[in-house]
């Protein structure tokens, strides 16, 4: 699984991947629309996803399958749940093996980019 996919989707037979950039405003507005306002926040909407949610796992398979040019209503897609949480599982699984491999190699953390604090963050140094 490449490292920007949120998660890898079976569906009826296929593997899908979802990745971030996937789930888009116009979707989300959509999704707000039909099932609620969580699911028009994006970060509620992944959550829901990563949760189990039926009809937040349903609007996930519905961005996938438009993406392979199938347009379905969420409403109108089945799935084993259970699949979607195999399939969460075993990602988190990967992720966490290549993340001890990786300090196992002795590789240390990516450092973040330093954020301004105080005085410097403001342009031209000062409020006044």
């Amino acid at each position: 699984m490449a490292d920007d996919n949120l998660c890898v989707i079976p569906f009826q037979g296929k593997d899908y991947a979802l990745h971030p950039r996937d789930i888009t405003v116009s979707k989300l507005r959509v999704f707000k629309q039909k099932y609620g306002p969580d699911y028009g926040v994006y970060t509620s909407f992944v959550t829901l996803f990563l949760q189990g949610d039926a009809d937040a796992v349903a609007c996930a398979i519905s961005i996938v399958l438009a993406k392979d040019g199938i347009k379905r209503d969420p409403n109108m897609i089945d799935f084993a749940p259970y699949e979607i949480f195999e399939a969460i599982r075993r990602a988190n699984e990967d992720k966490e093996e290549a993340e001890a491999e990786r300090l196992a190699n002795g590789e240390d953390e990516p450092e973040a980019d330093p954020t301004p604090a105080g005085d410097e963050a403001i342009p031209g140094g000062t409020l006044t």
